[in-house]
């Protein structure tokens, strides 16, 4: 009886450090979320150039769930560098942006991939998905930035999402099923928040 005892309780053990280690790492993206939406709220608050951020994240929620199909994006083979995906394969993180949102927006957050995405499990999954009426612009655009990630381009009357009306770049999860949700906002005066974003991100769906 005593030789089968030892084992079952390394069996218990084992099973009991599992369940608390992934109960804690809940607990940690529920603090990442709360702590997010709480920067988010104080940001309204503390600076009045931010008026109309509240409303952006209200088009956010309407446009969780949306279906978005893959079939209308295509890859941008003239990207010089990094890779170039034939196709998207879901899970992933989308910065969406066009030629006609404001440049130094695109760029703040192209800025915030470059110190938060370089060497992290998060960087193979992110890609931009572009509107552009000029390829060799788009293209001029890729090789001042350095831009090694996956780029993917879709025409602008066929995203059906409501955050295309606020003309200015976003992130969101695009997941299995092709929708669409964790819409995100950057803003260039808040760097802090678009981290944190990304912090939720990369720990909620790819820490693999």
């Amino acid at each position: 009886m005593r030789k089968f005892l030892l084992p079952l309780l390394l069996l218990v053990g084992g099973i009991g450090a599992v369940m608390f280690t992934r109960l804690k790492y809940e607990q940690t993206i529920k603090l990442q979320e709360a702590t997010l939406r709480a920067t988010m709220v104080d940001r309204y608050n503390a600076n009045a150039t931010l008026k109309d951020q509240r409303w952006k994240d209200i088009i956010a929620m309407g446009d969780n769930g949306a279906l978005l199909k893959s079939d209308a994006m295509t890859p941008v083979q003239a990207k010089k560098g990094g890779d170039v995906m034939s196709t998207i394969i879901p899970p992933v993180l989308v910065f969406r942006f066009t030629s006609m949102n404001c440049g130094t927006c695109v760029d703040s957050t192209i800025d915030v991939f470059k110190q938060k995405l370089i060497g992290t499990s998060l960087e193979k999954h992110v890609l931009f998905l572009v509107s552009y009426d000029y390829e060799n612009y788009l293209n001029e655009w890729v090789r001042l930035n350095e831009i090694k990630l996956p780029i993917f381009s879709i025409p602008l009357n066929d995203m059906p999402l409501l955050a295309e009306k606020e003309n200015a770049p976003y992130l969101f999860y695009y997941g299995k099923d092709q929708t669409v949700s964790y819409l995100f906002f950057p803003d260039k005066h808040d760097k802090a928040s678009t981290m944190k974003y990304l912090d939720l991100m990369k720990n909620k769906f790819f820490n693999n």
